[in-house]
């Protein structure tokens, strides 16, 4: 695309036919500039979010909020306790201060989470022929 085709359609607000034609169901949403990629990361995680908002409600859980719990601040997550201490170190290392724990080490399904198989238990191969 030529940048004036480019700067046209930003101008006009809409695409030419033929590029329009060739987008399926597509959306320009002004609230989310592209120079805040923290705002358009946040709406990809309510966007992830949004089909199981009313399990959340009927749970009882809180239902999604606009900020987060870390910020902008990195998110890590640990898988044992050696990692822990790799990351405690590494921060030393930086000298950027502590980390903030979020969550506990033990990791769990929600409770709104389907934990039967609809795959029938497996009942071996039968008699060697």
């Amino acid at each position: 695309m030529r940048a004036r085709e480019f700067i046209s359609e930003q101008a006009h607000g809409s695409l030419q036919l033929g590029v329009a034609e060739a987008l399926p169901s597509t959306f320009i949403i002004p609230g989310l500039p592209n120079q805040n990629s923290y705002v358009q990361y946040r709406y990809g995680v309510a966007l992830a979010g949004a089909g199981a908002k009313e399990a959340l409600e009927k749970e009882g859980s809180e239902t999604f909020h606009k900020e987060s719990p870390w910020g902008d601040g990195m998110i890590i997550v640990n898988y044992d306790a050696s990692e822990v201490d790799l990351m405690k170190k590494a921060l030393a290392m930086m000298n950027v201060g502590g980390a903030r724990q979020l969550s506990t080490a033990k990791s769990e399904e929600s409770s709104t989470t389907g934990k039967a198989s609809p795959v029938r238990k497996f009942q071996g191969l039968g008699p060697a022929q």
